[in-house]
């Protein structure tokens, strides 16, 4: 998830130093972390024994997850025309459709919990939101039809309010508590990708209520000055004490500036 914002900024500031830290990372990771053939990446590394730790992630113990965030290994690729990087990515691609569980997620890794149908808000960003960048790639249309049912799967599950819950079941059910701002602002910043890629404007609206509730989220007045913009990310469950019921989170904030971001830019183009 680090190296998408070092390419972002070595393109904003037309300094190469960042893309050769994020090429190098890339690199390590496809030497030492990928598991070829399986389309997974090593989960854990000890920095103390320098040794990679395999740890049970998935029900029939496969020795790591996917990992296609923000499809860094498509944009190595591109800066550096090495073939292998592409390789590792439609490998991890091909691995999460085989693995897709319920239709446009991916329950089956942590931290979702396949047992009891817990899926984490995350998910469907992390490993759907790839899909259209391959389907822009390779012009693949198997590609864009995954990322729309992640598309999909997150209109679903979005609330009346416009909110995401961070435990949705595979029945789309909730706890009362919990939801996940950083959740439905992801699924916002794909709608936003997928409307302006495709054009479709089933994606329009499930956007205006994802960031008018971010918005109704965010700290415009704080006591404390430092919390101004911020988001608020869930309210907690009671406990019987007088702990503070709300948590932020960095993650609700980010990613709404992204997703404002992006909204600018696929109204101007």
């Amino acid at each position: 998830e680090c190296l998408d914002g070092l390419f972002h900024l070595s393109r904003t500031t037309n300094d190469p130093q960042y893309n050769t830290a994020a090429i190098a990372a890339a690199t390590w990771c496809r030497d030492h972390a990928w598991v070829k053939g399986r389309g997974l990446v090593h989960d854990r590394y000890d920095p103390n024994t320098h040794q990679i730790v395999d740890v049970t992630i998935s029900k029939d113990n496969r020795p790591g997850r996917p990992l296609a965030d923000d499809a860094v290994w498509l944009t190595a690729h591109r800066l550096t025309g090495d073939q292998s990087f592409r390789e590792v990515f439609y490998e991890i691609l091909e691995q999460l459709l085989r693995d897709e569980n319920p239709e446009g997620n991916w329950a089956m890794y942590v931290p979702c919990n396949l047992e009891t149908g817990e899926i984490h808000p995350r998910h469907g960003y992390w490993w759907g939101k790839p899909m259209l960048d391959a389907w822009l790639d390779s012009k693949e249309q198997r590609w864009l039809d995954a990322a729309q049912r992640s598309g999909q799967w997150y209109i679903r599950a979005q609330r009346s309010d416009g909110g995401l819950f961070r435990f949705t079941s595979s029945d789309f059910k909730t706890a009362c508590f919990g939801q996940a701002t950083s959740g439905i602002v992801c699924a916002a910043s794909m709608w936003i990708e997928l409307f302006k890629h495709t054009g479709q404007t089933v994606w329009l609206e499930p956007t205006r209520k994802a960031l008018e509730f971010t918005m109704s989220m965010q700290f415009t007045e704080p006591a404390d000055p430092n919390l101004k913009g911020c988001i608020l990310e869930k309210v907690l469950p009671p406990d019987g004490t007088d702990r503070n019921p709300y948590r932020i989170r960095d993650l609700g904030t980010i990613f709404f500036i992204q997703a404002a971001a992006q909204l600018i830019l696929a109204g101007s183009s």
